[in-house]
């Protein structure tokens, strides 16, 4: 008779203790799931500003391209010559960063990324051909 109450004793005790530790370590569990989400999200808003931040340095070595041309077109300045050829070149470096940021994981991103090459090329072009009838006084 003196071992049944100790018995139940032990078995309220253990009950006391485990059903607490088990609401911890869910908690602890959904914690823990709940924190790697956040840090991916984080790292997703990090790596969107990258992106952006290249796509608006692009579009401003285009823009500052123009902007040369066109001093070069009116002044025929080895200066704004200089800044044209020295943007040009920084344009495809910094699509490749592009390229490299966006990485491959993501089958419209790439996608997105092949039709701003074509573009960038397209532009390149259109600004090579430009400095060269500049070059040549076809446009004054």
């Amino acid at each position: 008779m003196t071992n049944k109450p100790t018995f139940e004793i032990g078995r309220k005790g253990l009950v006391i203790v485990l059903v607490p530790l088990a609401c911890n370590l869910a908690f602890l569990f959904a914690c823990a799931i709940l924190l790697q989400q956040s840090e991916a999200e984080v790292q997703r808003h990090v790596r969107s500003k990258a992106i952006i931040a290249h796509a608006n340095v692009l579009s401003k070595s285009f823009y500052d391209c123009g902007i040369a041309m066109g001093g070069y077109s009116i002044t025929k300045s080895p200066l704004f010559a200089d800044r044209f050829e020295r943007i040009k070149t920084e344009i495809p470096r910094e699509l490749q960063e592009l390229k490299i940021v966006v990485g491959s994981d993501n089958e419209k991103q790439l996608r997105t990324i092949g039709r701003l090459e074509r573009i960038t090329a397209q532009g390149l072009d259109i600004l090579n051909s430009a400095k060269a009838a500049i070059d040549d006084n076809q446009i004054e």
